[in-house]
């Protein structure tokens, strides 16, 4: 599995195998195709994940966020009575120290202590409309929050904007693909383009056929990928598979 992308392959060496939490390789290898997309195509925008938990996929995505670039992090870090679903246990204290340690630009990150179901969460959210490039949700993993945070994402994408949702047909949480669902056959303004790692990636429509190629010609050129084309909700999409080579 080729990553080519320098910061990248500096965080994974540092912060990915320092940073508790749950995070898949083949993410960033499908994360590095994205941030090479829209630097190539000019594509420049802040980042922001809700669900931030210790912050392994956040400073990832804050390693690939182009300079001078706002990130932003929003979660009920240490209120803990809000997690009505236990989906991670936040820490706004661990999350300050790893992000003082293996971010890019430390000082550029912004916390929000919200539940992002909140209205003031909207209302952040619709703070920095149209202003992010690469979007996580890794929140409340129930329907209600899945659908939401989707809802989100579309406020704050920038043009050729691209969210990554976690946890996809993974069966201890099925709410997220229950509300994947959801919103997919609602008036959304998102399409999944790829998925790898049990994360979902989704742009907006112009241009998910270009995205749907990069990652699809990225996995048949590295040998421990396996593209498959399938369908969810009337929407095509690539099925990414890491087949690591035996030793």
């Amino acid at each position: 599995m080729k990553i080519e992308n320098p910061q990248l392959r500096s965080y994974i060496q540092n912060g990915y195998r320092q940073v508790e939490g749950w995070l898949q390789l083949p993410v960033l290898w499908a994360l590095s195709r994205v941030a090479a997309f829209q630097a190539d195509q000019k594509i420049v925008g802040a980042s922001c994940e809700i669900g931030v938990h210790h912050g392994r996929f956040l400073l990832a995505i804050e390693n690939v966020t182009p300079a001078g670039q706002k990130c932003y992090g929003v979660d009920i870090f240490d209120s803990q009575h809000l997690n009505i679903d236990s989906s991670g246990k936040g820490s706004h204290d661990i999350f300050a120290e790893n992000a003082a340690t293996y971010a890019a630009e430390p000082d550029r990150i912004e916390t929000r202590h919200l539940d992002s179901t909140s209205a003031e969460a909207h209302g952040f959210f619709r703070s920095i409309e149209g202003r992010v490039a690469l979007f996580s949700i890794d929140g409340g993993h129930t329907r209600a929050h899945t659908v939401s945070d989707l809802m989100a994402a579309e406020t704050c994408l920038c043009d050729g904007g691209v969210v990554f949702l976690d946890d996809l047909f993974n069966v201890d949480w099925p709410g997220v693909t229950e509300g994947l669902i959801d919103y997919l056959r609602g008036p959304s303004r998102l399409v999944p383009f790829a998925s790898v790692g049990g994360k979902m990636m989704l742009c907006g429509l112009s241009q998910a056929k270009s995205y749907a190629a990069i990652i699809r010609q990225a996995a048949v050129d590295d040998e421990e990928m396996r593209p498959k084309a399938v369908k969810i909700c009337g929407a095509d999409y690539f099925s990414i598979r890491h087949m690591p080579k035996k030793a």
